[in-house]
C-alpha cells in the first residue's frame, strides 16, 4: 500500500486525470486553440460524493435512533458480549490497530500526503480529521450514553476511557481517514485501509469502550464528514472548472 507520487495533475492508481478538448497530450491531437487543460481530480464527482453525505448521516441518525441511556437493546448485548467475551486477541496488536482512530492518524496522513507532494490530500485528510473530531463532541452532547462498563454488567474492560460512549470518534476518524485515502490508493490499498477500519471498530468493543451501535454511529459521522469536505475541496471546484472550459473552436 502506497501514495503515487506527484503534483496534483499527476495520476494516482485507481484515478484518472483526463483534459479537456479533443485530445490529449501524446495521443497525436492537439488541445482547441486556446483551451486550457482541465485534470480529473482524484475522487468521486458530486452525485456519488453526495450520496456518500446521506449515506453517511442516515447511518448516524439510525443508530442514534435507538440509543437509551441506561438500557441495551438484546441484539446490540449479544453482539458485544460476543467480541468483549468470547473473542481472545493479543493486547498488544489490538492496541496498535486502534491508534489508526486515535487523533494522531490526522497528521500522519497529512504529512505522508504532503511527502508525495498530494497538496489536496493533505488538505482533505486535516480539514475532515478536524471537523469528524469536533462534531463527533457535539453527537455526544446530543445523544447521551454511557461506557458498557455503566449499562452492563461483567464488561471486560481492558483499555479504559472516559466519558461518553456514543459515539466512537476512534472509528469517525478511521473511517475519515481511510474515505480519504481511497481515491489515491490501488485495490490492495484500499482493501487494506478499509480492513484497518473495520479492525479498530472491532478492537474499540473487544477492549470494552464501546457498544456495537457506538461503532455504527462513528462510521456514519466519518463517512459523512469526510463527503462534505470532499465536495468542498475537490468534488465541487472540480465540476466548476469543468463547466469553465472555454467552447472547442472548430477551423473554418
Amino acid at each position: 500500500m502506497r501514495l503515487r507520487s506527484g503534483g496534483e495533475g499527476g495520476r494516482p492508481d485507481g484515478a484518472s486525470d483526463v483534459v479537456a478538448g479533443p485530445g490529449r497530450p501524446g495521443d497525436g491531437a492537439l488541445p482547441a486553440p486556446g483551451a486550457a487543460a482541465a485534470e480529473r481530480l482524484p475522487g468521486p464527482g458530486v452525485v456519488s460524493t453526495l450520496l456518500a453525505l446521506a449515506a453517511g448521516l442516515v447511518v448516524l441518525a439510525l443508530s442514534a435512533l435507538p440509543i437509551d441511556a441506561d438500557h441495551v437493546g438484546g441484539l446490540e448485548e449479544d453482539v458485544f458480549r460476543f467480541l468483549n467475551d468470547d473473542v481472545s486477541l493479543p493486547e498488544g496488536p489490538v492496541w496498535l490497530v486502534m491508534q489508526l482512530g486515535s487523533v494522531v492518524v490526522v497528521p500522519l496522513v497529512v504529512a505522508a500526503a504532503l511527502l508525495v507532494r498530494r497538496r489536496r490530500l493533505a488538505v482533505t485528510a486535516a480539514v475532515a480529521g478536524t471537523f469528524v473530531y469536533a462534531m463527533g463532541k457535539v453527537v455526544r452532547h446530543a445523544v447521551p450514553r454511557g461506557r458498557p462498563a455503566s449499562i452492563l454488567a461483567d464488561v471486560t474492560v481492558r483499555d479504559p476511557a472516559v466519558g461518553s460512549g456514543y459515539l466512537s470518534g476512534h472509528m469517525a476518524l478511521a473511517v475519515a481517514m481511510a474515505a480519504a485515502l481511497t481515491p489515491y490508493l490501488g485495490w490492495r490499498g484500499r482493501a487494506a485501509v478499509w480492513t484497518l477500519a473495520a479492525l479498530v471498530g472491532f478492537g474499540r468493543i473487544h477492549v470494552g469502550v464501546h457498544m456495537p451501535l457506538d461503532v455504527v454511529g462513528g462510521a456514519g459521522l466519518g463517512l459523512a464528514g469526510w463527503a462534505l469536505v470532499h465536495l468542498a475541496v475537490t468534488a465541487v471546484p472540480a465540476a466548476l472548472a469543468g463547466r469553465r472550459q472555454p467552447a472547442e473552436t472548430v477551423p473554418a
